[in-house]
Parts: C-alpha cells; structure tokens; sequence
C-alpha cells in the first residue's frame, strides 16, 4: 500500500509531469527582430549534453529551429531583448507568471528584468516551464552549432518573409492573372 501511495505521489508531483504545448507559440511569447521571430525556449541545452533537450516535434512545421551562434550575434541578442510590455510573463506585476501556460522566470540574479518577459518553454519543453535569467544575462547560451553549457539556455528562431516582399509576390500574382485573362481573352 505505501509503495501504491509513493508512486502515485511521484507521478503527480514529479518534475516531468508538464506537457509540452501543441499549438503555435503565442505572439506574446517571442519577439520580432530584423526578418526573425525569436523564442526563448529552454533552461537548458539544445542537444546533448543537456539537463532537457528541447522538443521541435511539433514546432518545426511553423518553421522553429535553433538559432545558430552567427544568427544570435548579428541579431545582437541579449536577455532584455525578450523584456516588454504586454509579454507572457507578468514579472512587472510581481507574480512572475503566465497564467495560460505556467511559464515562468527562474534564477533570478544579476541584471534583474524591467518589464514583462517573452518565454515560450511550454511550447519546447516537456519538462520545464521556465527559463534561467541569469543565464541570459551572463550570455550563457546553447546554439545549434556551439552547444557549449549543458545548462545553456536555448533560443529558437524562425525566418519571417519581408512584407515587401509579400507584396511583390502579390502584384507578381495579380499581374500574372491579369495576362492569362487577357490571354483567354484572346482566343
């Protein structure tokens, strides 16, 4: 009977209990930078050796990948890139919490956040729901071809076309029906 009751303990309480979220990752969870969205998306390192590789099963068809050290750099990323107002997580009201998924910001230290924090563990993790601050703001980082720290924190990224870009496919496209009516026309 104790062993029924240690075990069921365990699986409600354990730390590997969380889920990781199956939809898109909510515009109040990343940020916009240059032609990138940009996600921070784990406590821990992108592959192994890691505490918790991150979850792109579901992800990767939106377009999520892990950034790469160049991408990081020349994006000029820093931990309060992710701070703004309006983010996931309430750190400016004091209660540190995504009340929609549970995400939260661990190892608070250093430079402390100012603002609301972007935080899209719950969509990368089955295991966490949190980021380390103070990993970010000493530029402790995993990337897709520098793994570095098993305890790095992981940052995702996914291109975003430019609008002008979006647009020229659509005069490209309206000015191609154009002729093939015009063509049709002509018959």
């Amino acid at each position: 009977m104790h062993k029924l009751i240690a075990i069921t303990f365990g699986l409600f309480f354990s730390a590997n209990s969380s889920a990781v979220l199956m939809s898109e990752v909510s515009e109040n969870a990343y940020i916009t930078i240059g032609n990138y969205d940009v996600a921070w998306a784990s406590p821990c390192a992108a592959v192994s050796p890691s505490c918790a590789p991150i979850d792109l099963s579901y992800q990767s068809q939106f377009g999520w990948k892990v950034i790469t050290e160049d991408l990081f750099n020349s994006l000029g990323l820093s931990a309060t890139s992710f701070v703004f107002a309006g983010a996931n997580v309430d750190y400016a009201t004091g209660n540190n919490l995504d009340e929609a998924t549970g995400a939260t910001i661990a190892n608070l230290a250093g430079q402390l956040p100012q603002g609301d924090v972007a935080v899209a563990t719950p969509w990368f993790s089955s295991r966490y729901d949190h980021i380390d601050w103070g990993n970010g703001v000493d530029n402790k980082w995993s990337f897709a071809d520098n793994n570095g720290l098993a305890y790095g924190d992981t940052i995702v990224a996914r291109y975003v076309p430019e609008p002008s870009s979006i647009s020229l496919f659509g005069i490209l496209g309206l000015l191609g029906l154009g002729a093939w009516r015009r063509h049709k026309g002509n018959r």
